[in-house]
């Protein structure tokens, strides 16, 4: 038994440390990881795609709403797109990306990537990429306004129905079923 547990442990640590990221490995990934990033230009896809959302939503609301609830909806959505672009720009989630891609994928791969965001076809793509989000921004803008209605519709039912599931008298909780 005990030498059943001794080999055990022995095969666990074995395991273990054949398992563990080399460190230089991890520092190598990281250093492609980046790369990566700097030939996919996400900074750049980041801002423009931050760009794309502030103005369909503009253009949403514009659509929908008028007047003085029309300026007071753009004064909200300028002040959340403010947050949102704070709270989401390049340099503060540039070291997760960086992260994530350099425990997701090997060294060989990163590299294959880097050379295909750095081929012609590659830089093609990256050129496209701005064309390829505003077209696909404008058909879900464009399905979302058609179905503003059902859902405004289902938004005023589900409010109905929490009304009406609501104590008749406010605080007054009804007791308690009996324990059988």
């Amino acid at each position: 038994m005990k030498k059943n547990v001794m080999l055990m442990m022995a095969f666990l640590a074995f395991v273990t440390v054949t398992i563990a990221a080399d460190p230089v490995d991890a520092t190598k990934n990281k250093a492609l990881a980046e790369k990566l990033m700097d030939s996919m230009r996400i900074s750049q896809t980041m801002t423009s795609t931050l760009e794309m959302m502030k103005k369909m939503q503009m253009d949403m609301m514009s659509k929908r709403i008028k007047g003085k609830d029309l300026q007071n909806m753009e004064e909200l959505n300028r002040s959340i797109m403010e947050l949102v672009s704070r709270e989401l720009s390049w340099e503060k989630l540039k070291g997760a990306f960086i992260s994530i891609y350099a425990e997701s994928f090997t060294a060989e791969e990163l590299d294959a990537m880097i050379k295909f965001y750095e081929s012609p076809i590659g830089n093609k793509l990256l050129d496209k990429q701005p064309e390829l989000q505003q077209k696909t921004m404008q058909l879900m803008q464009s399905i979302i306004i058609k179905l503003m209605p059902e859902m405004e519709k289902l938004a005023r039912e589900s409010a109905e129905k929490q009304k009406k599931a609501e104590p008749a008298q406010p605080g007054v909780q009804p007791a308690p079923a009996a324990v059988k």
